[in-house]
């Protein structure tokens, strides 16, 4: 019987004698058999991460450094706006505009002006520290948005904290009250004016006024002689009457603060009451124009279209001694300044500051409010780092 023996021997040698533990575990598929060889398990997929669009301010666009300016994105492209439209929501809530640093980044203080869920279009005001105007330097900053987690909320009073005290976006009208963005405290009421008179204008909406007992008061925030900045985009229609633009204070001599598209014939107007200037400069049925008056130490200065016009600045005879409550826009008081004296046209953008404006702040305004794709140009979106 010992080659019985054998015979098992030589059968078993391809079992290795590993003892049991090399036959506890699973068996092996030969490939060459029709079956599958064991691979990598895969990866579990990446988390979504949140996306940007860079933004660039070209340094050409601005004459001299700026600083706290608040600055209008218009992201119309198409690319931004696909993206936008499959990521931001329908509320644009889930977003911030960053500044990037070498230790990363800080977020900006924003103010939605519009958002079209169906278009994926958004304007914004983002206030910037600081626009570089040296050569081949840009200003750059970013927009992110898609997650929860980038989202900061916005904050309309802090972008206007550089001397503003009113901003009239003038987009809506609820009820009787026209939103101040600059001091939610003191808004504008609306006197015979309904949300008919919201037309479209130059930053969206703005209000279409027809000279009829028209318009927006609120309490004058300027006394004695500190510097003021007035502006507004206007279209001015032609009228043989006295338009008025904005106005402060009361009826006397030297007490008021008045800005008019018409004055005294077709010119623009400013003054102090009974210390009037007559510029000589025509605005009438020439489209949508951005107007500024700057008041510093009695001297004015008027500027229309991002440009000082001819013969400013104009030295008025007495300095200013502003008082009183009384403010309005599209109209003055009656009858202490005249009768018809309602503008009519549309404004935008009406704004009240108490600070004097420099001719680089100006221009970098119109020329940002004007254009604003050249203003501020974007890249394609790409996932923020």
């Amino acid at each position: 019987m010992r080659w019985k023996t054998l015979l098992a021997l030589v059968g078993c040698a391809g079992c290795g004698f590993q003892g049991s533990a090399a036959q506890e575990g699973p068996p092996q598929i030969d490939a060459r058999m029709g079956g599958s060889v064991d691979g990598p398990v895969d990866s579990p997929p990446s988390p979504p991460k949140p996306r940007r669009i860079r933004l660039r301010i070209p340094a050409t666009q601005v004459t001299g450094p700026l600083t706290d300016f608040p600055v209008y994105v218009d992201l119309d492209d198409a690319q931004s706006r696909a993206d936008l439209k499959a990521k931001l929501g329908a509320n644009a809530t889930n977003l911030s505009f960053r500044l990037r640093t070498d230790a990363g980044t800080t977020a900006l203080a924003h103010e939605v002006a519009s958002w079209d869920a169906a278009t994926g279009r958004l304007t914004a005001w983002v206030k910037l520290p600081a626009i570089e105007a040296t050569a081949d330097v840009d200003t750059a900053f970013e927009l992110h948005y898609g997650l929860p987690e980038v989202a900061v909320p916005p904050a309309p009073q802090a972008v206007w904290s550089n001397g503003f005290l009113f901003v009239f976006h003038l987009d809506s009208l609820t009820g009787t009250t026209f939103a101040n963005a600059a001091n939610n405290a003191a808004n504008g009421t609306a006197v015979n004016l309904n949300a008919g008179r919201l037309k479209a204008s130059k930053l969206g909406v703005g209000v279409e006024l027809n000279n009829n007992n028209q318009v927006i008061t609120f309490v004058n925030p300027i006394a004695g002689s500190g510097p003021s900045t007035f502006s507004a985009w206007v279209s001015q229609k032609t009228t043989n009457d006295d338009d008025s633009l904005i106005q402060l204070g009361d009826g006397s001599a030297s007490r008021s603060r008045f800005f008019y598209t018409r004055y005294a014939g077709p010119n623009l107007g400013s003054g102090l009451y009974q210390d009037d200037w007559m510029t000589g400069t025509n605005i009438q049925n020439a489209n949508m124009r951005l107007l500024h008056w700057t008041y510093n130490a009695q001297v004015g200065r008027t500027y229309v279209s991002g440009a000082e016009i001819g013969g400013s600045p104009r030295t008025y005879d007495n300095p200013a001694d502003t008082t009183g409550t009384d403010g309005r826009i599209g109209n003055a008081l009656s009858p202490n300044f005249g009768s018809n004296m309602g503008l009519d046209g549309i404004i935008d953008e009406v704004r009240i500051a108490n600070v004097a404006r420099s001719a680089e702040w100006i221009a970098a305004e119109y020329a940002n409010q004007n254009t604003p794709a050249t203003f501020v140009v974007p890249t394609p979106p790409d996932d923020a780092p």
